[in-house]
């Protein structure tokens, strides 16, 4: 019985502070993670003035080495990694009730659009596309009653070809698309001051007083 204990328990302390050592690598995996999370919300703030082709998401990683105590044999360090992915900030503001600020005034462009809007919900800015068949979509109208035309961006058809072909409309669009790539399609937004909204009109849906 001596001797078996003589054994054993240096064994269980042993793992004990393993199974401690790994808790205290956690917890200060868990500081550094929030850490790098504060250091990413405060980069996409700075980033919002920052123009680029690149996506407006940010991603930080960082790969820091660690050691358990007590020592593991054939192990001598082993490296952890921290991530954090966040959109750079566009200026939305939840609680100014969907509104972009209020004593500077921001506003959403779209990058082919005309118009500024004032608010991200905006139907104009949230659209779906529904595909349809080209020979009865003249007979289509949108949720505001309006038909829908030749949009002057997408590869022309002759009547025959468009009855064989899948074209595409939205709830709202006043244009039916040949190709889904089309430019009109396509919601990329960038949030600006209203003062640097390149003398576009203001949208009669989301800017009405």
């Amino acid at each position: 019985m001596t001797v078996e204990a003589a054994l054993v328990v240096p064994v269980f302390l042993i793992g004990c502070l393993m199974l401690l050592s790994i808790v205290l690598l956690m917890r200060d995996n868990m500081g550094r993670q929030l850490k790098l999370h504060k250091t990413a919300r405060e980069t996409a703030v700075l980033a919002v003035s920052v123009q680029s082709s690149q996506s407006d998401m940010i991603r930080l990683r960082r790969v820091y080495p660690a050691s358990l105590t007590p020592k593991c044999p054939g192990i001598q360090t082993i490296l952890l990694e921290n991530r954090c992915v966040v959109h750079k900030f566009n200026g939305y503001n939840a609680a100014n009730g969907d509104v972009t600020g209020e004593s500077e005034i921001y506003v959403y462009l779209t990058e082919h659009g005309t118009v500024y809007h004032r608010k991200r919900s905006c139907k104009h800015l949230n659209i779906d596309i529904l595909p349809v068949s080209g020979k009865d979509v003249g007979a289509k109208r949108n949720k505001d009653g309006k038909i829908y035309d030749t949009c002057k961006k997408c590869l022309k058809l002759t009547k025959e070809e468009l009855k064989r072909t899948t074209v595409f409309i939205t709830d709202y669009g006043v244009k039916y698309h040949t190709e889904i790539t089309c430019p009109d399609l396509k919601r990329s937004l960038r949030v600006v001051l209203l003062s640097q909204a390149e003398g576009r009109a203001a949208c009669k849906d989301c800017c009405r007083e």
